[in-house]
């Protein structure tokens, strides 16, 4: 039977100890944990000690608190306070070093994001919920949230796409994959079109320039012609040999990360189509956050929702790491044949 891992999401709360969710997961079906940023340092040696293979971590973990005593899943990848930034580097690199001791493939990133009148999304989602979503008020606050953040984005970006480089060498040298995840807020990093600059551009040392003008609007940059003295064009053309060869490997150690959930609900928001994010980055998939929905509530167990599992299929890599990640408050029964649903929509 194909991997499958049950993230520790679905532990939160419910089990006394690692070893009781580990139990409950192979009764399952499943194969394999992944590791969610929740789990203290205590339910880490837990997992270490059932022995069960961890396919992956959801960085930052374990969970412990920042030097400023908040929880380290708060420290952002894009923030402009650089000691910020670089915390929230640090303890990725940690992430990173813990999966190479528990042989782990992958590691899971996000990116960070662009502060914004969140208001303005309670108030979209509030509207949706109230089959509002064809009015123009549904409209209007839709346009303001892409207005406020495509106005805001850059420098939060730049910094995002700083420390994808900074973790990417440092994955390379451990030998772990990084994946950036698809988020689920709008305001957060990456859009559809950010998401294909940092996995094309994670190594590189001049910054890219994405479009924010709309969520969905591929966009291209421009760079200017210089000239020089042939000397010059030679040594030019050396030190760009020499980055582009350390940008792939690099670049090797940087994937898609899709989450289903999360697409699905950006869809029924109005905001980017879900299958155009598995068109455009299946081909660079490692990873995936399988999880079902309902309206836009999503980390439901597959098949308890309407997510269109059969589109879904069709692009998933077969060598993609596939993790449940079903929220703590379903209940023990709603995952029992969640397995036998995926192998039967051949996602497995």
């Amino acid at each position: 039977m194909s991997q499958i891992s049950l993230s520790t999401m679905w532990a939160k709360g419910r089990f006394g100890s690692m070893s009781q969710f580990v139990a409950k997961a192979k009764e399952s079906g499943f194969t394999h944990i992944e590791a969610n940023a929740s789990v203290s340092p205590q339910g880490v040696e837990e997992l270490i000690k059932t022995s069960v293979p961890i396919s992956s971590i959801h960085s930052p973990c374990p969970a412990v608190l920042s030097s400023k005593g908040i929880p380290i899943a708060n420290l952002s990848l894009s923030s402009l306070d650089e000691s910020e930034r670089e915390e929230a580097v640090s303890f990725a690199r940690k992430t990173i070093d813990l999966a190479s001791t528990i042989e782990a493939k992958a590691i899971v990133l996000h990116m960070g994001e662009v502060p914004i009148d969140l208001s303005l999304d309670s108030l979209l989602r509030q509207l949706y919920r109230q089959n509002l979503s064809k009015t123009k008020e549904y409209n209007q606050v839709k346009e303001e949230l892409i207005h406020q953040r495509a106005s805001q984005a850059p420098p939060y970006f730049e910094a995002a796409r700083k420390s994808l480089e900074e973790l990417s060498q440092y994955s390379q040298q451990q030998g772990i994959m990084l994946g950036i995840e698809t988020r689920f807020y709008f305001h957060e990093i990456p859009n559809i079109d950010e998401m294909e600059i940092l996995l094309n551009a994670s190594c590189h040392s001049e910054p890219s320039t994405p479009c924010h003008s709309e969520p969905s609007t591929p966009c291209l940059s421009e760079q200017s012609e210089e000239s020089h003295s042939a000397q010059g064009k030679l040594r030019e053309g050396e030190a760009k040999q020499s980055h582009l060869v350390q940008a792939k490997l690099c670049k090797e150690f940087v994937g898609y990360w899709h989450d289903v959930g999360h697409a699905e609900v950006q869809q029924r928001l109005g905001f980017t189509p879900h299958e155009e994010w598995l068109s455009r980055f299946s081909h660079k998939m490692i990873g995936v956050h399988l999880h079902d929905v309902i309206g836009i509530s999503d980390h439901r167990p597959p098949g308890k929702g309407n997510v269109n599992w059969d589109m879904v299929a069709k692009y998933l890599p077969r060598e993609a790491i596939k993790v449940c990640e079903i929220a703590e408050w379903n209940e023990e029964e709603e995952i029992q044949g969640v397995v036998d649903f995926l192998q039967r929509k051949e996602l497995l």
